[in-house]
């Protein structure tokens, strides 16, 4: 794609001043100390890895512009989808409105389409990021637990313990990775950086252990803003006792699930104080076809889908040809007449987001039943991994 600047790679040797110039930025803009290297210790490190995945502008020999890029897999219900991770979008003040980003942002969408990229994500303000193809999606359930809430848990589960996991504890991290990759979602995270990775935007990872000293669980807890953001157990009984123990250790608290686990939502719900859901962050899918069969097939795993059939067109891609028979899933791009027409961002609001979306799109009667129980799709990324 040509630009009016010079895109480059970031060279190793100068990720310190990139790094600088990222935490300047967001100091300015947020407030307080920006640490890249604290905050994401396992992405963002001093590698070649790293730098071959950072894109910048220079002016006068300086970096006042980047963008940093986290590649992953995600592994959905058995499919391996590559997924990008738009990290750390900087621009010096001084040097705002020249249109830096806008040139990297296409270099980095470039660099998605030649990689065979299925779909990319990235935080970051909405409206900001629809100029690029990123919309709002994805679904996480989220819950406020205080000590009453909790009472009514107590007199029912066995006594966990709570030790903050240490790097040098190999079982541990061991026997937590082996739950998390057990997760009908998930990105790929190697072993040797798994704890690394749970430690992100400061965090803190905890093992969960019963009388025995036997694992039983883990979760991953944010002091500052008393939320849990990742929590695992060996079964919904361990689940349950470590919420007890949770809210006895921290008092009153946040938490957040992915829809898929049913059983650790049905526990909640009847007695938390707050429950809602809300979307995950701004994805971008360059390939609907293979994220989208992937995302109905995980959903069939944990909920049974009623027999049908729908066609969506998709402008500027395609018709996607949608089916649940007996509960197995298909999703193929077709020549079908679409029964449904949408926008990209339509597309994603309909399918995989929570919310009014589904009121607005224009769908035959008919059709209804199949989308209120198909949709919204098991797009979901666990905090520790959003880059």
């Amino acid at each position: 794609m040509t630009n009016l600047y010079n895109v480059e790679k970031l060279k190793f040797e100068d990720i310190d001043e990139c790094f600088d110039l990222r935490d300047f930025v967001f100091m300015k803009s947020y407030g307080g100390i920006f640490d890249s290297y604290t905050l994401f210790p396992a992405f963002l490190n001093n590698t070649q890895e790293c730098a071959d995945n950072h894109w910048i502008i220079r002016e006068k020999g300086r970096i006042v512009a980047c963008i940093g890029d986290v590649p992953g897999v995600m592994n959905i219900s058995g499919e391996k989808i590559k997924v990008g991770r738009v990290t750390g979008v900087a621009t010096h003040p001084h040097y705002s409105g020249k249109g830096y980003m806008k040139a990297i942002m296409n270099e980095v969408l470039e660099h998605y389409k030649n990689e065979g990229i299925v779909a990319s994500y990235l935080e970051g303000l909405r409206k900001r990021y629809q100029y690029y193809g990123y919309e709002i999606a994805g679904i996480s359930c989220e819950f406020n637990i205080n000590e009453k809430n909790a009472k009514l848990l107590s007199q029912q589960v066995s006594e966990v313990l709570l030790f903050d996991m240490k790097k040098e504890d190999t079982q541990a991290i061991k026997f937590a990775k082996k739950l998390y990759d057990k997760e009908l979602v998930n990105f790929e995270r190697k072993e040797n950086s798994f704890y690394t990775i749970l430690t992100h935007l400061k965090n803190t990872p905890y093992i969960a252990k019963n009388i025995n000293d036997e694992h039983v669980g883990y979760f991953v807890y944010n002091h500052e803003k008393k939320k849990v953001v990742e929590i695992i157990a060996k079964s919904v009984q361990h689940f349950e006792s470590m919420i007890v123990s949770i809210v006895e250790k921290y008092g009153d608290i946040e938490l957040i699930l992915p829809p898929w686990r049913l059983d650790y939502i049905n526990t909640l719900v009847p007695i938390c104080e707050r429950f809602y859901e809300k979307n995950s962050g701004n994805w971008l899918v360059n390939d609907w076809e293979p994220f989208i069969y992937a995302l109905l097939k995980a959903k069939t795993t944990y909920m049974n889908l009623p027999d049908g059939k729908i066609n969506i067109g998709i402008e500027d891609y395609g018709t996607l040809t949608m089916e649940v028979k007996g509960n197995e899933a298909t999703c193929v791009k077709t020549t079908s007449i679409p029964d449904i027409k949408l926008n990209a961002f339509e597309a994603s609001q309909l399918m995989c987001t929570p919310g009014s979306a589904i009121y607005k799109a224009k769908i035959p009667n008919e059709l209804l039943p199949i989308v209120f129980t198909w949709f919204p799709l098991p797009l979901y990324i666990f905090t520790p991994d959003t880059a």
